[in-house]
């Protein structure tokens, strides 16, 4: 509804702001989210955080509500620039061991195939 509400947990208010600050550094999609809000405006950044932790937060609902797993749709990552949909590709690891500890994220391609993958760790990267 444009804000945020001080009617719920305040605990769960928090947590979600922290996810949205951590995922709009680290998950290219919505790190495009916080850009677009922001607009390069220093006093928007809490508004563009509040806008990916509600994002987070529909993403969450939906998936409770549809009781299915989270799946990146084909669609949606053609509809990013360029150079966005660049840094997802090229941020992500298809091959990862099966007892990996890191977080398994699903993505659709053209065919609408279900590919699993992880986010390569940037500072391990780095160093290769």
């Amino acid at each position: 509804m444009g804000k945020i509400s001080k009617k719920g947990s305040k605990y769960l208010r928090h947590a979600l702001y922290m996810i949205a600050e951590f995922a709009r550094r680290h998950n290219p999609v919505l790190k495009h989210l916080f850009e677009r809000v922001k607009n390069g405006n220093k006093k928007r950044h809490k508004l563009a955080v509040i806008a990916v932790a509600n994002r987070i937060a529909r993403y969450i609902y939906s998936i409770m509500k549809s009781e299915s797993s989270f799946v990146i749709i084909h669609e949606n990552i053609m509809r990013l620039p360029e150079e966005t949909r660049n840094t997802f590709f090229n941020s992500i690891s298809l091959d990862f061991p099966k007892n990996t500890r890191k977080q398994i994220y699903q993505y659709s391609d053209v065919n609408g195939e279900i590919h699993r993958f992880v986010y390569k760790n940037e500072t391990t990267e780095s160093i290769v």
